[in-house]
């Protein structure tokens, strides 16, 4: 593959992965594929990242995001350029908050949608995560304060 249809592939996923709250299987695994092969670590961490990855997929996949986060962290030191794998950290991130919001566990929900935020600060959809834990909790202030924020991210986002 060319440089420049792989960047245009890089161009098409990351766009992808801005608008999809829990991007599918296919799209992860091409998206990683993709960075170990503009990586192209030394062969015997090449082993090491292709199963770290692999079981990314598989964690994600099965929406075990917490164990899907440790990996990318791991992964994240293995990159000598980690930034490439932050947005699949806030998509990962924003699962775990949902999940934490299903349950009932508002504080931990919220810190995940701060935490993806760390890795994405433009992903509405943990603005918007950070704004449902305030609504359920009563702080509605503080919620419509998150969503501003959002919006001055993005005023032609229609999905807040």
């Amino acid at each position: 593959m060319s440089i420049p249809s792989m960047i245009c592939l890089i161009n098409y996923l990351d766009d992808v992965l801005r608008k999809d709250v829990q991007p599918g299987r296919l799209l992860i695994q091409i998206f990683l594929l993709l960075l170990l092969t503009l990586l192209q670590p030394l062969p015997a961490a090449a082993t090491l990242v292709e199963q770290k990855v692999s079981l990314v997929i598989d964690f994600m996949d099965q929406q075990n995001y917490a164990r899907a986060l440790e990996l990318l962290d791991e992964l994240e030191e293995l990159m000598p350029d980690p930034e490439r794998i932050s947005r699949l950290h806030a998509s990962a991130y924003l699962g775990k908050g949902y999940q934490l919001l299903e349950a009932g566990d508002f504080s931990a929900a919220r810190h995940a949608f701060i935490e993806g935020r760390r890795y994405n600060v433009d992903d509405l959809h943990l603005w918007k995560g950070e704004a449902m834990v305030l609504l359920k909790t009563g702080h509605y202030a503080e919620a419509v304060s998150i969503l501003d924020q959002a919006l001055g991210l993005d005023s032609r986002d229609s999905t807040i």
